[in-house]
């Protein structure tokens, strides 16, 4: 029964939007499993799911174009224009590490892998950074889950 659990903490990691921010507080919280356990599998799933997220549109990159709309609607042109401006500021104010630690706390890793792709970020430099970045929300997030249940005693 305890696989079971950890297959569902895995799979449940690998989900955006659901990830180490929700499945970290489960395991130790609902199941009672081991920490260090918790968080590798965990972290592990993540990963996993961040890679296949890569891999998948690395191989559609090519094939998938984006047809604009500016023809029909003149006005999207500069929203657009305005988006794009937007994610290519950003990037260069807090760069890849700022991504690594900021996106998944705010939004999910893969949309940021998904955002930084689009501006054409490296696959291999973008993994590496996003996963220490996972890596560092994981140790933070299974300390503080630790940590949060003596303090309250």
């Amino acid at each position: 029964m305890e696989f079971l659990h950890y297959m569902t903490l895995f799979l449940l990691s690998s989900i955006p939007f659901v990830e180490i921010f929700i499945t970290i507080p489960l395991g130790l919280f609902l199941y009672k499993f081991d920490p260090t356990v918790v968080a590798i599998v965990c972290f592990l799933g993540n990963a996993t799911g961040i890679i296949s997220f890569l891999l998948l549109y690395s191989l559609f990159e090519g094939r998938i174009s984006f047809h604009s709309v500016n023809s029909t609607y003149p006005e999207k042109k500069h929203g657009s224009q305005k988006r794009n401006a937007l994610i290519e500021k950003t990037f260069k104010r807090f760069g890849v590490f700022g991504a690594a630690i900021i996106i998944p706390m705010v939004l999910s890793s893969h949309l940021g892998v998904f955002f930084y792709r689009t501006i054409g970020v490296g696959k291999i430099y973008l993994l590496h950074w996003i996963l220490a970045g996972l890596a560092f929300w994981t140790i933070v997030l299974t300390t503080a889950c630790v940590i949060f249940p003596s303090l309250i005693r």
